[in-house]
Parts: C-alpha cells; sequence; structure tokens
C-alpha cells in the first residue's frame, strides 16, 4: 500500500525496549494502550518476522488519520513459507 500523508503527523518509534515482541499478550495489549492514547497517529514498529525492518501503523483513532490518502493498493501473492515452523 501507498500512502500520503503530511510530513508533520505525530509518529511515535518503538523497538524491542519497549515492549517484549516475543509476548503475543503483552504486545497486543501495549498497542492497545497506544492506539486509545491517541497520541500518535503513525506508530512505526519493529517487524517481528524481520527484525532489519520496520512497519508503520496507522492510528486510525487519531484525530488527525483522517488526513492520511490511501494512493495507491497492490495484492501480493501470500507466501505460505511464512507458515512453517
Amino acid at each position: 500500500m501507498k500512502i500520503n500523508c503530511p510530513d508533520n503527523l505525530p509518529t511515535m518509534r518503538l523497538d524491542d525496549r519497549d515492549v517484549d515482541l516475543s509476548d503475543l499478550d503483552a504486545t497486543q495489549e501495549f498497542g492497545s494502550a497506544l492506539l486509545l492514547e491517541k497520541k500518535a497517529c503513525l506508530i512505526d514498529v519493529q517487524c517481528v518476522i524481520m527484525p532489519e525492518a520496520r512497519n508503520v501503523l496507522i492510528n486510525p483513532l487519531h484525530a488527525r488519520a483522517g488526513e492520511i490518502i490511501i494512493e495507491d493498493v497492490k495484492t501480493y501473492p501470500f507466501d505460505s513459507r511464512l507458515l512453517r515452523s
């Protein structure tokens, strides 16, 4: 997905020092609390699958979330290798 958003949107950057990424319950509780606080519109988080990568989450509860424009959406095939344990 390609988005366009104002440069001055409130953004928060998180890493593994903020929450134990291996604890699913803790990450869900932490994330839910962040959304409800509505302090950040964009939340930059470490990717759990590829720790070197980052994901940007959009907080739909933030007052300025409506300023984000979706410019393009692409469909990618799902790679079933991600399900291997």
